[in-house]
């Protein structure tokens, strides 16, 4: 199997942090175990399971390696 063969599975949740009045969209990280949100410049949001109110799993998408390194304009 080649890298352009390798799908990448990319879990979307909606989430609500503690003392936090709005309901955030993001990512889940099972290793670091955080749910994070990334904004369009790159900069990253981690916030650790202890702050975690509730959270849902609302999309499942499947990513292939062109789309990973796609470069937009």
């Amino acid at each position: 199997m080649s890298e352009l063969d390798v799908i990448t599975l990319v879990e979307v949740y909606l989430f609500k942090v503690k003392d936090y009045t709005t309901i955030l969209v993001g990512q889940r990280n099972h290793n670091e175990k955080c749910f994070f949100v990334q904004r369009g410049d790159g900069t990253m949001y981690k916030y650790d399971y202890d702050r975690i109110v509730w959270s849902k799993l609302v999309s499942v998408n499947s990513i292939s390696f062109e789309e990973r390194t796609a470069v937009w304009f």
